[in-house]
């Protein structure tokens, strides 16, 4: 019996209202990048993200997405 893992990519265009909606978690890696590149690209979707968390969703961070989290970015 396997897992079935679905995937969503979005990048700096933004996302619809239901993007997240059927999502569990949201990841951002790390290697890519440095802290200016949320400005160009994960601003636009910021709202979206932040309103996912508080409402459950989770997020992941690896490196550079650990670093957005914080509070000068995400802030979750």
């Amino acid at each position: 019996m396997g897992r079935h893992y679905s995937f969503k990519i979005f990048s700096k265009s933004a996302v619809e209202d239901d993007f997240f909606d059927g999502v569990d978690m949201v990841a951002f890696p790390g290697g890519f990048g440095d802290a200016d590149t949320f400005q160009t690209i994960l601003k636009p979707n910021k709202k979206n993200v932040v309103d996912f968390v508080q409402q459950g969703g989770r997020y992941l961070g690896i490196c550079m997405g650990a670093y957005w989290a914080g509070s000068h970015y995400f802030d979750i």
